[in-house]
Formats: C-alpha cells, structure tokens, sequence
C-alpha cells in the first residue's frame, strides 16, 4: 500500500525480527531527489539522504524492542515519574523467582542495580535513591522469571 502525504510517500515494510534488508531508491530522471528516510517508531529515522545520483543504497537490520506480555510479574508501577530524590517500584510477582531492577543512564551505563536473587511469589517494593543521578531521562529495567519491563523515567 502507498500514501502519499504532504509530498511524502509512505511505503510500510513488513519485517522479521533480526532479518537484514537492503533499502535502494533509484531516481529515474538520474538528478536526484531532495531528502529521504526510513522512518520508524515514532517519527525516529533509521538513516537518511539526499542529493544522489542516479540510486542509492542502504542496509539495515530490523529488530523487534519491547514486551508484549509480562507473565512472571503484574501491575508494575513506577512512580513518581520524574522522580527527584527517590523512585519507588512495585510490582507483583507471580511466582517464586529471581528479581533484579536496573537503571540505565541515556548512553546505557549502569547506575543503579538491585538483585534481590530468588524471591517469593507477592508483592515487591523497591526504592532507588535518585538524590545524586544528573537530571535527565533514564531507563529502568526490571527482570524476573526470564521476562522483562523497561520503562522510560526522568529524573530532576
């Protein structure tokens, strides 16, 4: 299916988790075009160009980021969001499991991690001290029973 939109045209790719693709724009007048991109998500570019010759080429590899469900643990709350000195997690825990909570600054260094090793099935709390962390946004992962939850927060 193509859209075209505000002299955009708008091709969606169906893609495989991990698959390579080759993306090639060829311009048939050979006097190239004035920009282009591959875009996903939301709105964010997975490369761009312009001003070619006759074609150009791009390769990229397409992976799936996310969860679709969380069977090891439910009801995940993460607050407040921004967080200031503190940020509380609390979730609860289906079944008797090892738990580990992280926080990723925005270049993917570690600052904070917690393994609370095997816990038992109910509900958890952790609080992470955020007092000495740079204002910025941060990414907080929670693992257990082989599942994961990662969720955007923002620190002042």
């Amino acid at each position: 299916m193509l859209r075209t939109c505000s002299r955009k045209k708008i091709i969606p790719l169906e893609t495989n988790n991990g698959d390579c693709y080759e993306f090639v724009i060829y311009d048939a007048g050979n006097n190239g075009t004035e920009y282009y991109a591959v875009i996903y998500g939301n709105n964010d570019i997975a490369f761009e160009g312009g001003s070619f010759g006759s074609h150009e080429r791009n390769e990229f590899s397409y992976y799936f980021v996310g969860v679709n469900e969380i069977a090891a643990f439910t009801d995940v709350n993460v607050y407040p969001n921004p967080a200031t000195d503190f940020l509380n997690v609390s979730f609860e825990l289906r079944e008797n499991t090892g738990v580990t909570v992280e926080l990723f600054d925005i270049s993917g260094k570690k600052v904070f991690v917690e393994n609370a090793g095997k816990s038992s099935a109910g509900t958890k709390h952790f609080t992470l001290n955020t007092a000495n962390l740079r204002a910025g946004l941060y990414i907080l992962n929670v693992r257990a029973g082989g599942y994961s939850f990662a969720k955007k927060v923002s620190v002042r």
